[in-house]
């Protein structure tokens, strides 16, 4: 079936509305893979188990993903409902259920992993989006959250050599899923930092467009306005969602104790992902599974 320019517009103004920030070509192309599908209440779209073959677009109606003695998520309009077992690469782990009469648009696997690879706009755009609206569910959550665990490691030798940084960012979580080469390229243009106990790494206002890799020690950071004080030790990503989505300019932070870290302009992470697409793909597959933990404090109900 040949799409109207109509219904072309009509999608691409419906990605444009749930993925914000992404526009142009990018929500063009991503409109154009989309396909449309009507689903019954009670249909099954997926169950646990299976590949992730496809992620759906809610327009209209409700989608739950159910696991057994667990609470259901729902979704409803301007959700995107099996995105995150598609970038993460694993098979479905809760059963997908079409709660009411529901209008979707559908994206294969591949073809979703293909613009991504193939289009370093698209990429950007879907990481801001995805962090953005990360970012404010953990502000409103954090404090359910429990501590997180930081490990313990010896502060390498100053000046680092490449290969060290090639090794704290291999194992940063923000990179478990890229290539040696994208992350070889990263250390390229990664600049070393060093602060001792107490020491204040920005104030407020001082960062906004810069990705911070903890390597060793412990940085913590404050959201003064929020009242969300929060501890990042060796393979985070300091600030997580937050500095993928730019909004590192609302914090403070400072070193618990002596630490080292890699600092990398937003500028130079992107584009060296359009040289090595699996950076980006990390990215967003780092923003999926941090939004887990989320979603079992506070289900999606719409």
């Amino acid at each position: 079936m040949t799409m109207t320019d109509h219904d072309h517009l009509a999608r691409e103004l419906f990605v444009r509305s749930t993925l914000l920030g992404l526009g142009g070509e990018a929500a063009a192309r991503l409109a154009a893979a989309l396909i449309p599908l009507p689903a019954r209440a009670g249909d099954v779209l997926f169950e646990p188990g299976q590949r992730p073959e496809r992620l759906f677009m809610v327009i209209e109606g409700e989608l739950a993903l159910e696991l057994p003695g667990a609470e259901p998520w729902i979704f409803g309009p301007r959700s995107i409902v099996g995105i995150i077992d598609v970038m993460v690469d694993r098979p479905h782990v809760r059963r997908c259920v079409v709660r009411s009469d529901a209008r979707l648009l559908v994206a294969r696997a591949n073809v979703w992993l293909d613009l991504i690879e193939d289009d370093g706009v698209l990429t950007r755009g879907a990481v801001k989006s995805t962090a953005r609206s990360l970012h404010e569910l953990w502000l409103e959550l954090a404090a359910k959250l429990p501590e997180p665990l930081l490990a313990y490691v010896n502060l390498p030798p100053a000046p680092l050599p490449l290969y060290e940084k090639i090794l704290i960012l291999r194992d940063a979580t923000l990179l478990r899923n890229a290539g040696m080469q994208g992350t070889a390229s990263l250390a390229l243009v990664a600049e070393e930092l060093r602060v001792e106990s107490g020491q204040v790494l920005f104030e407020q206002g001082g960062e906004k467009d810069t990705l911070y890799v903890v390597g060793a020690g412990t940085v913590e950071l404050v959201h003064e306005a929020r009242g969300v004080v929060s501890s990042y030790g060796p393979g985070s990503l300091l600030g997580g969602a937050a500095a993928l989505a730019g909004e590192l300019g609302a914090y403070s932070a400072h070193a618990i104790e002596p630490s080292t870290l890699l600092r990398i302009r937003d500028e130079d992470f992107f584009d060296q992902a359009e040289e090595h697409p699996d950076l980006g793909r990390a990215a967003l597959s780092y923003l999926m599974l941090e939004r887990e933990p989320l979603l079992l404090v506070r289900p999606p109900l719409r």
